[in-house]
């Protein structure tokens, strides 16, 4: 990879608005196809993002936090990914996991931190790096 990164220096990837929504990204991307993922996130947008005039905003952790797993079912997550969507919405609404600390942590501590959390292995891990903080020397595990 790093001979991708080095010719390719200075364009940077499209990273999301927030790291939370990074997360849910990692989470819903998980074995599936990405029109498959990208049509279940834009559920949970209509079913719990707040309007904002004629759109609506990613929705806040608080919101998926609430949630019944049967509301966060009903966008299209199977039970398992309902659970760890929830979960990771409760432990970043709760604030046991913070994204400006994880910001300056180092990959190994990201990696770390982001392991406690239900339904993070190492690709998603590996893709919060990536993307969602922007470090380019990390590279995401075979599957």
């Amino acid at each position: 990879m790093s001979a991708v990164v080095k010719r390719l220096k200075g364009l940077k990837p499209v990273r999301p608005a927030s790291l939370f929504k990074m997360g849910i990204i990692a989470i819903t991307e998980q074995q599936l196809s990405l029109a498959a993922a990208f049509h279940i996130r834009k559920r949970l947008v209509e079913r719990f993002g707040e309007p904002v005039e004629d759109l609506r905003m990613f929705p806040r952790p608080e919101s998926i936090a609430g949630a019944s797993l049967d509301e966060l079912r009903a966008c299209g997550l199977s039970r398992q990914k309902a659970d760890y969507v929830r979960a990771f919405a409760q432990r970043v609404s709760w604030g046991r996991l913070t994204f400006d600390d994880l910001k300056r942590k180092t990959d190994a501590e990201v990696r770390d931190q982001l392991m406690k959390c239900r339904g993070f292995g190492d690709w998603s891990t590996q893709y919060v790096l990536m993307r969602g903080l922007g470090r380019p020397e990390a590279c995401l595990p075979k599957t």
